[in-house]
Parts: structure tokens; sequence; C-alpha cells
């Protein structure tokens, strides 16, 4: 009787607390939670598009904006880019200067969260872009453009050169007085989004020269003072990033005159024209403002009846000049009257019609003075060196390959031409010069070599008023004559591989001619290796790659030789990159202990499963916490592992369950469960 009254008490018992609140010893009800783990394996990546599908994208603002970006050179953008509707018109930002940090990070915080399509020329460039910005945490979303601009081309989409920025509008008061402050706002905009520069002309005998950069669009506020009263015409020009200039923006102002002191000064003007001694006595004569100096041509011949033309901010003046040379320019009486320091250009044409000179000549001023015996600025000097002539690395004989350079001059209105060396290190040999182009504009020539053998191209910039640069470094070009490409490669490794883990592969291939060779590899993942070597023909090289994703890949490689010919494709090489998932079948209770199954249900080997049942609300007394680690689990398999013992009171304990493999997925559960001392209901 004792024991069946212990039963009926213990089943009573186990009856309440499944319908009253947990207690504990102190008559206080718990509440506990557990914040579950969470794990982000999110992994931002690019996207692949084709040039159809970009212009489609942009075409169309329901499906979002899209902001496509050139990563080329500047001087490949200046040249041609990619011309799209609005609202987004195309940026330019080189992946060149993304070596440094501080420039890209200024990129990500200026595009970061925005949709951009990133293209180059041929679809190399923007790939690694991409692949920069995937690896430095880009958290826009990125279009690769395959094909580059190349591609876009060929579709027969719309293209655009560098485009200057509008006729700056100028606002602000039109009236004012004489040695009174007066403030004035410019603005322009550059239908290319480039930075815009300023060049102010005061009309009164002074400038504000290169202000900037601005952004398209943002108003500049900027003061200027006359001091003397009269009407003047303020002249604005901008410049973008790329040196494409504006055209002149103008506003006329009035410094309104002293009618008082203008009516007296008509008095005195009858007095001294009725009685000419108070010239004498009022006013010291000065002769006439005189700027002078001497000019030869670059052989030495004689310049006389050559033109000279003084240029200024303050004006242009016209002369002849002399015998042996020496010119002079009068600047009136009163003139311009250019002050001491003015700077000032001089350019010598036309002269001696005999010799058939005309036009551009290489005349050199070599002083200026004024009649105060004071020299007068001259600034031009020598252009920069030009870049690197770019173009193609290898040609064959015969064939035309067309070369490209650029260089700035530090005098900026100044016009630029080229001419190139085509052999810098051997016998030279020296192009014509090309059309004069603005400064910093490329500007290209073409050329063939008849004899096979290596040649060094440099080039030199030649300012329009006769001053040269510097030779620029060189780039070698190898011209070959019959040449065989490089064999087919041909590719040996594993076909199978776990997620994340290193691969290597041998790769090799022969040339029949000898030349050493280099690789390109295609992952078949969207990554590729370039242009890695130069290898001696024969050679097997070693390479090392992981895939970051499960799935079936084809990998082939490609073989070019010195002359830049390329083989065929290899056969592809198929890899299969396997990778463990662990999931959670359930969890059950029981006597003493909780019991949770776990499978592998990927096709990978799971090395290193973390599991952990954790037990939170009620009265419990041990068992709360239980891990343990699976060391291996073969695809398909199924293991059951349990807690520590468990005892306690409950009929509310939460069971939180989890288990993950390390760099791989996870997987949680939770479950309701009632504990009565030493039995777990689920």
């Amino acid at each position: 009787m004792p024991k069946k009254c212990l039963v009926v008490s213990i089943a009573i018992l186990f009856i309440g607390l499944l319908f009253v609140p947990t207690v504990n010893v102190l008559g206080v009800g718990i509440e506990q939670t557990i914040d579950p783990p969470v794990i982000n394996d999110i992994l931002i990546e690019y996207t692949d598009i084709s040039v159809e599908e970009a212009w489609t994208l942009l075409n169309d603002t329901s499906n979002g904006i899209q902001i496509p970006i050139d990563v080329r050179f500047d001087y490949e953008w200046i040249v041609e880019h990619i011309d799209t509707p609005a609202p987004e018109n195309p940026r330019h930002h080189c992946v060149c200067e993304w070596s440094n940090v501080t420039i890209l990070q200024e990129f990500i915080s200026l595009y970061d969260g925005e949709e951009i399509i990133i293209y180059c020329l041929s679809g190399g460039r923007s790939l690694m872009a991409a692949e920069i910005l995937v690896e430095n945490n880009f958290s826009g979303t990125i279009y690769n453009m395959l094909g580059g601009i190349t591609a876009w081309n060929e579709a027969g989409f719309p293209t655009i050169a560098n485009q200057p920025p509008g006729a700056p509008d100028i606002t602000g008061p039109i009236n004012g007085k004489a040695g009174e402050e007066q403030e004035y706002t410019i603005v322009s905009t550059d239908p290319d989004g480039d930075d815009i520069y300023y060049y102010i002309n005061w009309s009164d005998g002074t400038n504000t020269i290169y202000i900037g950069p601005y952004e398209s669009d943002e108003e500049v506020s900027i003061s200027h003072t006359w001091e003397e009263k009269g009407t003047y015409i303020i002249k604005v020009k901008a410049w973008d990033y790329y040196q494409a200039e504006s055209e002149w923006g103008t506003l006329e102002v009035s410094m309104p005159k002293d009618m008082r002191s203008d009516l007296l000064s008509q008095l005195f003007e009858k007095l001294t024209q009725k009685y000419p001694i108070l010239n004498n006595f009022f006013f010291q004569q000065t002769p006439a403002h005189l700027i002078y100096g001497t000019a030869t041509y670059s052989d030495g011949y004689s310049t006389a009846g050559a033109l000279v033309d003084v240029m200024s901010s303050l004006g242009t003046l016209s002369t002849s000049v002399y015998s042996g040379g020496n010119w002079q320019v009068d600047c009136g009486d009163p003139g311009p009257n250019w002050p001491d320091g003015t700077a000032f250009t001089v350019y010598v044409t036309g002269c001696c019609g005999h010799r058939g000179w005309s036009g551009e000549s290489s005349g050199i001023v070599s002083g200026g003075y004024n009649d105060m015996g004071n020299i007068v600025t001259y600034p031009n000097s020598n252009p920069n060196a030009p870049s690197i002539p770019n173009g193609p690395i290898a040609i064959h004989v015969g064939d035309s390959g067309t070369y490209a350079t650029n260089a700035t001059d530090p005098n900026d209105l100044h016009e630029i031409k080229y001419k190139f060396d085509w052999d810098a290190e051997g016998s030279h040999d020296y192009s014509n010069f090309t059309e004069f182009v603005d400064n910093g504009m490329p500007a290209s020539k073409s050329h063939f070599w008849g004899v096979p053998g290596t040649y060094v191209v440099k080039a030199q910039a030649k300012d329009e008023y006769g001053y040269e640069s510097d030779w620029s470094e060189g780039f070698t070009v190898i011209v070959y004559e019959d040449n065989t490409p490089p064999e087919v490669p041909v590719i040996d490794g594993p076909t199978s591989g776990k997620k994340e883990n290193e691969c290597t592969y041998n790769i090799t291939t022969r040339d029949s001619d000898g030349d050493v060779v280099k690789y390109f590899v295609d992952w078949g993942d969207g990554n590729t290796t370039d242009w890695i070597g130069p290898y001696e023909s024969g050679e097997t090289i070693s390479i090392d790659y992981k895939w970051a994703c499960k799935g079936t890949y084809e990998i082939r490689v490609k073989a070019k030789d010195i002359y830049e010919v390329e083989s065929g494709w290899s056969e592809p090489h198929t890899m299969h990159i396997t990778a463990p998932e662990i999931k959670i079948d359930g969890i059950y209770g029981g006597l003493f202990k909780i019991h949770l199954d776990i499978s592998n249900v990927g096709d990978g080997i799971a090395t290193d499963v973390d599991w952990n049942i954790l037990l939170s609300g009620g009265l419990l007394i041990s068992g709360e916490n239980t891990s343990g680690a699976i060391k291996d689990m073969a695809p398909g398999n199924h293991i059951t592992v349990t807690s520590d013992l468990i005892f306690g009171i409950s009929t509310n304990t939460i069971v939180s369950v989890y288990a993950n493999i390390e760099g791989g997925n996870i997987d949680t559960m939770e479950k309701e469960a009632s504990i009565l001392f030493f039995f777990i209901l689920m």
C-alpha cells in the first residue's frame, strides 16, 4: 500500500507540473533565454554580363539605376568610351591606381551600396577590378561586362569621346563701386561628370588662374575688386580633368563714375586745351610703353621681316622683327601699358618668303624688357616627357602597328604635338610630328618594320612655340618573320578535391621555334590566372589553386610565345570540388539523456564536426550544457550523440542544439521539453 501511494503521488506531481509555472526553490518564477549562434555565410560576388545585357540594364530604370565605370587608362577613356542614356553617364576610375589603398577606399566609399557595371578594353582589367572590390568588402552590386568596349563596338552600341565642360555661367552684381569687393558665383557642367578647373579674366589686367578642382555643377564663389571706374567684361573658361576646354562664359559689369569728379575732369580738360602750358606744369611727359627683345631661328638665319606676336593675358600685340633679330612692341599711349612682371609668350611666324617659311617656325625669343629696363616674365617652359608609348609589343614583319603617347605642358593653354623614334636604341628612325592636340591629350602614329629584330620606341613632345620635351622612356617591340605558335598545352593534376583546399596542377607545352612561353589559365569558376612566365619550351611548371564553392569545373590553359602568338586552348581538365554538409535529423528524449541525430548529406568527408546541446528554463541540477566533436563523417553517414546526465524538474525547458563544420555549414534546431527528475519528455 505505501508503494502504490508513492506511485500515485509521483503521478499527481508529474501531472501538476504540466499545468503550473515552474518555480525555483524560493518559489520565484524562472525565465531564461538563449541567443542562438548566428553565422553570416554571405559571400559578396560579382556577376558576368554580356554587352547586350548591359545595354538592357542601362536603358531601363525599372530594374534600378546602374552606373557604368570605365577602369582603363586615361588616354583610352579620352579617345572613346561607351555612351549610355541618362540618368547615369559613364564614369572613369583607372584600376591601375587601386594599388593605392587610399584611392581604392575613396572609390568604395563613393559607390558603396550602388549597382555598378565595370568594363575595360576586352574584359581582363574589369575582371581584376571586380575581384579587388569583392576582396575589399564592397557592399554594392558588381556587374562585369564581358568583352569590354571591344564587344560593345562589335554589337553596334554607341560610343563617345571625352566631352568638354559647358561654358561657365557667371552670376553676381553687374553694378558696383570701384575699390569695393564684389562676389560672383561661377558654375559649369561637365557631360562626363569630370572635375573642373577655372580660368578667370577680370579684364582689368588681372586674372585668377586655374582654380580647382571642383565637381561638375558645383557652385564656386570668388571675389574681385576693380580699382578703377569703368565697364568690364568678366570672362571665365573651364577645363576638365583631361584638359578639354570649354567656350568662354562672360558677364558685363559696370563700376559707375563719380559725377562730381567727372565734371571737374571736363573743366580741367577745357583749361588745358585753352592753355597748353598747364600740361607741362601738371603732367610729366613719358614715352609710350615699350616691350622689346631679340629673336633668332634655331638654324641661325636672320629673322628680319618676320612677324612677332606677343601674347599675354592682357591681350595680343604684333610687330615686325627688325634687322638682326631685334624687335619691339609699342603698347600705345596709354594703350594696355603692361606693367612690369606681366607674363607673356612670343611667337615668331611668317618670315623671309624667299626661304619658304610660313606658319609656325622654330623662332625662340631670348628675352623681353619694358622701357624701364626691367625684365618682363617669359614663362614658357618645355613640355614634360611623354608617357611610355603604348601599342603592340610583338608584330610581324611588314604589319603596321599603332603607338600612342601623351604629355602635359606646364603652360596649360599650349597645344602639343608628338614624334616617335622607332629605333631609339639603334640607328634611329624618326617619324613626322603628329597634328597638334590639346595639352594632356594623346596622339598616335602607325609604323611597320621591314627587318626582324627588337626595337625600342620612344616619343618626344613639342609645344606650339617650338619648345621640346625630353624623350620618353622606351617601349620594346619585337618584330618577327617566320614564327610557329606553341603547341596546345597539357594540364595534369587531381580531378577531385575539397572546397577551400589548395590543389596543384602541372602544365607544359613546347614551342617548335624554341621560344620561351607564357601561360593563361581559366579555372572554370570565372577566375583566371593571367599570363604567367616566361618559361622555357618543354619546361613543366606547377601552379596552385583552390575553389570557394563545391561544383564541377573545367580547367583550360593556353600558351603564347615571346612574339605574342598564342596556341589553342587545352582540352578541358574536369575538376569536381566536394563539400560536406551537416544536417540535424532530430532531437529525442528519454531516461537521463537527450539524443541528437546528425547526418552528412554532402558529397565530401566532414571532419571535426562540433555539436552542442543546451537546456534553458526550469529547475536543472545537472546536464544543462553538453558539447563534443565528431572527428570524421563520410558522405551519407548518420551519427547519434548524447548529452550528459540530466536531472531536474521543468515543464517548459528549451532544448537548443547545433552542429557545424569549421569553414562549412551549421545546422540548428530547438524543441521544448518537460523534465521529471531523470525522465525527459519531448
